[in-house]
Parts: structure tokens; sequence; C-alpha cells
């Protein structure tokens, strides 16, 4: 379920978070605002649909992450409404676009 799938992208995320402290590199605190949310989480799920796709992984069962990725650019559109210019800001100061690049 979606819960778990986002459970366990987290741990992934905290485990290689670890591996950057054991590394020398500082451990960043979460984000701090909505759109900051949508570029990680769009970073973390896309980062890990390309590796799955870079080792063969089977497609099956990806619906759950597709699922994710559109609700999180649903998310993204609806903060951008208005038209809010702190949140396309946000957006673009994150790179957004390079997360949309992906996808392509």
């Amino acid at each position: 379920d979606l819960q778990q799938l986002l459970d366990a992208m987290q741990e992934e995320d905290q485990d290689k978070d670890g591996d950057d402290l054991k590394d020398g590199k500082a451990n960043q605190s979460g984000p701090s605002n909505l759109a900051q949310w949508i570029c990680s989480m769009l970073d973390m799920v896309l980062d890990q649909m390309s590796r799955a796709q870079l080792w063969q992984t089977s497609m099956n069962n990806r619906a759950e992450q597709y699922e994710l990725v559109r609700q999180v650019f649903d998310t993204a559109a609806e903060i951008v409404q208005g038209p809010n210019q702190y949140n396309q800001q946000l957006l673009l100061e994150m790179k957004v676009c390079g997360s949309i690049d992906q996808l392509w």
C-alpha cells in the first residue's frame, strides 16, 4: 500500500543520510515548506524509479509509485495557483523542472 511505500522510501533515504554522515557530509534537515517537500518527494521517488530501471527491475507493481508522483504533481499545481509567486519561486529554486525532465 501507499503508506508502506512511503515508509520504505523514507527508511532508504535515512539510510543514505547515515552513509553521508559516515562520509563526513552534514545531515540536512527536512523540508521547511510544502514546495521543498514536493521537490524532495519527487527526487526521492524518481531516483528510486530510475535505479530500478537501471538494474532492469521489473516495472510491474510500480503503479503506486506513479500514483504518488501524480499526487505530488497535483499538489504542486495547487500550491502555485492564484498565482502564488512565492511558491512558484520556491519550486524553481528547488529545481522541480529537473525532476519533471526525468520523466521524459
